[in-house]
């Protein structure tokens, strides 16, 4: 309960309280009634009623001539009782309190509508993850070719999905890493459907070839590492961004280089392999 509303309740029950004091008590102040003169007076009623006459005597003239003592004169402030002014601060309050209470209320309601849409969005939109690659030479056993598939876990579609790959040969003789497409967020992606893996994609990178890059280096065995960033846009036209790791080693029997890649965590040192 707001505190405005705690106090113009309290002021309330304070008008409450002056409104029903009797008036013929002006100031909240009762008669003082002194025992010894209760006494007296019963004593004197008491005598006065055996000696009077019976028949009834007239008090109108004595009525007539007493003054009348309500005649207090009230108290104001600008014209205004004190009272009524208690009533308006009172009526001002509870305004406030009332205002306060809609604004608490449409906030409050605005951000449960505002949460409950977020989470309605969280469960239909589309989830793409990048779980598995691949790495294969190709062109003479010396090209690099890495493919993948993408797959949709949400339960909507994921519009125009783009991507592109990173790969290194992070070896200190070598360190050298290349994109395959730095435009690729201009370009026009594919649809997933939802609950679904798309076709496989793949990606060869001629400026990454093993007889030129490894071979010179008299290195039998090297690790590569690959990149896979992607963007798609969900059904609220919401863009979503991802990327996923792998690293791998790859080795020269005769004169074929073979390997495999595994998923990994983003390496510490990724940023510091040169690019070209």
């Amino acid at each position: 309960m707001p505190r405005e509303l705690l106090w113009a309740i309290i002021f309330g029950l304070a008008i409450t309280v002056v409104a029903l004091w009797p008036l013929q008590y002006p100031y909240g102040q009762a008669p003082e009634n002194n025992p010894q003169e209760q006494t007296e007076n019963s004593v004197g009623r008491d005598r006065f009623a055996r000696e009077a006459p019976s028949s009834p005597i007239n008090t109108a003239h004595k009525q007539q001539a007493e003054p009348r003592r309500d005649d207090t004169p009230e108290v104001t402030f600008l014209g205004i009782k004190p009272g009524e002014w208690l009533l308006g601060v009172v009526t001002w309050m509870l305004w406030w309190a009332t205002v306060r209470l809609v604004t608490e209320g449409k906030r409050a309601s605005d951000q449960i509508i505002k949460e409950t849409r977020r989470i309605g969005e969280a469960q239909t939109r589309a989830y793409v993850s990048v779980t598995a690659a691949n790495i294969e030479y190709v062109f003479n056993a010396n090209t690099p070719l890495v493919s993948f598939v993408p797959h949709n876990s949400g339960q909507s579609p994921a519009q125009n999905f783009l991507w592109n790959i990173i790969f290194q040969y992070p070896a200190p003789e070598i360190n050298r890493e290349v994109s395959f497409n730095p435009n690729w967020l201009h370009e026009t992606g594919i649809s997933i459907p939802a609950n679904s893996a798309a076709p496989p994609e793949s990606a060869i990178v001629p400026d990454m070839n093993a007889k030129q890059d490894i071979e010179p280096k008299r290195l039998p065995s090297t690790v590569v590492r690959a990149k896979i960033e992607f963007r798609f846009t969900d059904v609220f036209d919401q863009d979503w961004f991802g990327e996923a790791y792998f690293a791998g080693l790859i080795e020269k029997n005769v004169d074929r280089w073979s390997g495999s890649l595994s998923p990994m965590p983003k390496p510490r040192d990724w940023d510091r392999v040169r690019k070209v």
